[in-house]
């Protein structure tokens, strides 16, 4: 699907010559327990004390690392320069890599063109819950072990009724046991998410205690309260500052729209940066594949640089992939838990993609779980931008991972006419808008 057949032959048949007209052997495939690193790969490095990458070893040859690491699930970095990684999360190979080969660049491709929707469940929550309990849309409940159905809303202001945005906010147990975090949005809204892995309620809340700073309190709920709204006597630091990562699916599948989708963030950037001149905003533009590419998870540590962000943006082409889902779940990990996000700054994560993780990869139902879960708790949102091809399970994960962080779903629509058919959501009505006036938009909302 994400490779033509007459591109994988041609491919073989061009091996099997190279074979025959030499005496050296050609091995294209990697096989085995060893993750192809990219062919700029440099050695092993480990996480730094901010976690992100640190100082590689040098050398290029992988061999025997996997070896030793395959008894857990452990993390695998080859330095490709002095602020980029390749994050390899998995031990496992499924699937054959295709050579890579950069795609055609469009150079009069214009910003504006794409258009796309939003939809936010928390703002309609009971028709989320009854699309939830929909007997087409519980079994992806079932795969992914995530039921966003019981809920708790919490608005937090000063005494004078304005909305105190970053209070850390904790919903606790009878005994005192943590049973989900978040954290307030620029609206003073926080969700918390009552046993979101478990199919059947077995928790039992019993108060709210929200922080900010040395300052906590703690509200006790009524039996079945599920809406709060709590005045806290706290002032919260009125400076500005921004955390924007992106990150992007760049296997073959996202081709038909991937140089639409550099133009558009290339303007998105470009517009928050001089949108908020006073603010301090840093900048992550990250990519990844699946295992057997060449890279499953190229990142860049956050930062101010502007040209560079763009540039890493420019420099990426779709190549890869060779079945629908994707390293999904290790590229989640690494944009929550791979980079140095700022405890004081609005949070904003937008995932581009078209497809799903594999479910039937072992861990990853484990690790989209967790990662969820801990974003929510950093105060992450998640805003995924759902590309030409996503399916109706996909969107029912994107929406899950947009609701309980806080964050909201978008979704390319077919008005542009550019790409392959994009999937019809299952929502209410929604405008049409450009798609990169909507990320404008939304960042200026979230940092309102």
């Amino acid at each position: 699907m994400k490779r033509g057949f007459s591109i994988v032959l041609s491919f073989i048949l061009a091996v099997l010559m190279l074979a025959s007209c030499s005496s050296v052997s050609v091995s294209p495939f990697v096989t085995g327990d060893h993750i192809n690193g990219g062919e700029n790969g440099a050695g092993t490095t480990v996480p730094n004390v901010d976690g992100e990458i640190g100082g590689g070893s040098g050398g290029s040859d992988h061999s025997g690392i996997f070896d030793k690491l395959a008894p857990s699930r452990k993390e695998f970095y080859a330095e490709d320069s002095a602020s980029m990684g390749v994050y390899d999360g998995k031990t496992d190979i499924d699937g054959v890599p295709f050579p890579a080969v950069p795609g055609e660049k469009t150079t009069d491709i214009q910003a504006g063109t794409l258009t796309a929707g939003e939809w936010r469940d928390n703002a309609d929550f009971e028709s989320f819950i009854k699309l939830m309990n929909d007997n087409s849309w519980y079994p992806y409940m079932e795969t992914w072990k995530m039921f966003p159905t019981r809920r708790i809303a919490v608005k937090i202001t000063d005494e004078n009724k304005n909305a105190l945005k970053g209070v850390k906010v904790a919903l606790l147990s009878e005994s005192n046991e943590t049973l989900w975090d978040a954290v307030t949005d620029m609206n003073g809204d926080a969700y918390l998410f009552v046993d979101l892995t478990k199919k059947e309620q077995t928790s039992k809340p019993s108060s709210i205690k929200y922080t900010f700073g040395d300052i906590s309190s703690t509200y006790k709920l009524s039996d079945g309260e599920d809406s709060v709204e709590i005045a806290f006597n706290a002032s919260i630091s009125k400076k500005k500052k921004l955390d924007l990562l992106f990150m992007i699916d760049t296997t073959g599948s996202m081709g038909d729209e991937l140089s639409y989708i550099q133009a558009e963030l290339k303007d998105v950037i470009l517009r928050a940066a001089s949108a908020y001149e006073g603010m301090e905003i840093r900048l992550s533009v990250n990519f990844y594949r699946d295992i057997g590419d060449e890279y499953l998870v190229r990142y860049f540590k956050f930062n101010s640089d502007i040209d560079e962000a763009i540039n890493n943006l420019a420099e990426q082409y779709a190549s890869g992939g060779g079945d629908y889902p994707e390293a999904v779940d290790t590229a989640f990990d690494n944009a929550v838990t791979g980079h140095a996000w700022d405890d004081y700054a609005v949070k904003l994560m937008f995932f581009v993609l078209d497809a799903p993780p594999h479910s039937d990869r072992q861990g990853s139902v484990e690790l989209m779980q967790k990662t969820t879960v801990l974003a929510a708790k950093e105060g992450i949102r998640v805003i995924p931008v759902a590309s030409s091809g996503v399916d109706t399970e996909t969107e029912y994960l994107l929406r899950t991972l947009a609701s309980v962080t806080g964050g909201t779903y978008v979704f390319l629509t077919n008005h542009s006419g550019i790409g392959g058919d994009h999937l019809d959501p299952t929502v209410g009505d929604y405008n049409v808008e450009k798609l990169n006036e909507l990320m404008v938009r939304l960042i200026k909302e979230y940092c309102a």
